[in-house]
């Protein structure tokens, strides 16, 4: 017999402990913006709140924003793609009517980094700037997706270790506090992979040089992949793993990895776990 003690809580979470995200890739879909004016997936998601809504993912670190009358029609060199002030208004505009905060994902990749290495924030500037003055509900923004995973997705030129993360997290800090006050900053949704922790390690490294400068700790975690689209597959995505409790269950071990490392040189922060699925690449 079990019996449960309910008269006192362990924890609380908070009300949006269940939230969701809107990949960026869909957002700049290749026919244009992403309909966030649909009247049935505002009814569905509707039922969601309160939550936050993520708009990130690896094509997060390709955009340049342009939020003037007449933008760009091609991205300048190092960007993917282009977020106008139409594509952004219609995100801001549902989660405003659906009571929604975000948490948006700016871009840390290639394209707004100087000939040094070094994080370039006045693009950034553009789009916190506009988001601040029509009072568009962001509640956090992240500078990057995925950051030890820089290696993999731009090639070993493109790596980020975790001192240089820090000096750009500085950077983040000090831009959002003199733009957007009343926001928080997170990072580095540094990717943790089954078996393996975490691909190329630079949260220790982060937290011990640029801890103080952190609101969130996100990170990323999925039990296993997709086995025909992820290029690293430490535990590949079967019928056995994706039913079994024990690949679930392995998220406590890196969970607390990343909740001791936090405690120890960001106690202020809070941690995050920003993405996850049944399995990653696709689900």
């Amino acid at each position: 017999m079990i019996e449960i003690d309910t008269t006192n809580s362990v924890a609380r979470l908070d009300p949006r402990y269940l939230s969701f995200t809107v990949d960026t890739s869909q957002v700049l879909s290749a026919n244009g913006t992403f309909d966030f004016s649909r009247a049935r997936l505002k009814m569905l998601a509707k039922e969601l709140a309160p939550a936050m809504l993520r708009i990130g993912g690896i094509q997060a670190d390709g955009v340049f924003y342009d939020l003037s009358e007449n933008p760009v029609t091609s991205p300048p060199d190092g960007f993917e793609r282009i977020t106008t002030r139409a594509t952004w208004d219609g995100v801001c505009d549902f989660a405003e009517e659906l009571g929604l905060q975000i948490l948006f994902t700016l871009n840390a990749g290639p394209g707004p980094r100087n000939g040094s290495g070094d994080w370039d924030p006045s693009n950034a500037r553009s789009l916190i700037e506009y988001t601040r003055s029509r009072g568009c509900p962001v509640e956090v923004w992240e500078l990057g997706n995925e950051i030890n995973a820089y290696i993999v997705v731009y090639g070993v030129s493109a790596a980020i270790d975790g001192a240089q993360y820090a000096a750009d997290m500085a950077r983040q800090r000090q831009l959002v506090d003199e733009v957007d006050p009343d926001a928080r900053i997170a990072g580095p949704a540094s990717a943790y992979f089954p078996l393996l922790g975490e691909i190329v390690p630079i949260l220790p490294t982060f937290l011990d040089v640029g801890g103080e400068s952190i609101d969130i700790v996100t990170w990323h975690y999925y039990p296993q992949q997709s086995s025909n689209n992820c290029p690293i597959q430490s535990r590949p995505a079967e019928a056995e793993t994706l039913l079994s409790p024990t690949p679930l269950d392995g998220i406590a071990l890196w969970a607390e990895e990343v909740e001791v490392a936090t405690a120890a040189h960001a106690p202020q922060a809070e941690v995050w776990l920003a993405e996850t699925s049944h399995a990653q690449c696709g689900g």
